[in-house]
């Protein structure tokens, strides 16, 4: 298999005996580890921090309900432990988007 890529970036992937009567002229041949970068490129730095942001909210919101939890039953022992891992958690996401707004 040989993967081509014409001006604007699209991939064309022949079979060896196809080559010949297919290719244009215009496209560049590339090899296969280009293709995945380009077919699969790096997640930005916004991509990462909203991903980041989302796990976070999702942790909140699984501690908040550990939280209750522990109320509804009267699991008081456990409160101290929750609520210290609670306010950590709403600090990474704090800091996290402050660091947007810098």
């Amino acid at each position: 298999m040989k993967y081509f890529k014409d001006r604007n970036n699209q991939i064309y992937a022949l079979d060896e005996k196809d080559v010949a009567d297919f290719k244009k002229p215009e496209w560049s041949e590339v090899s296969k580890d280009e293709v995945d970068r380009l077919l699969n490129p790096a997640p930005s730095e916004e991509q990462l921090k909203q991903k980041e942001l989302a796990e976070l909210d999702e942790q909140i919101k699984e501690t908040e309900g550990y939280i209750r939890h522990a109320i509804l039953i009267g699991n008081d022992s456990v409160l101290p432990e929750l609520r210290e891992e609670y306010k950590e958690l709403l600090t990474q996401k704090e800091n996290l988007t402050k660091g947007d707004e810098q």
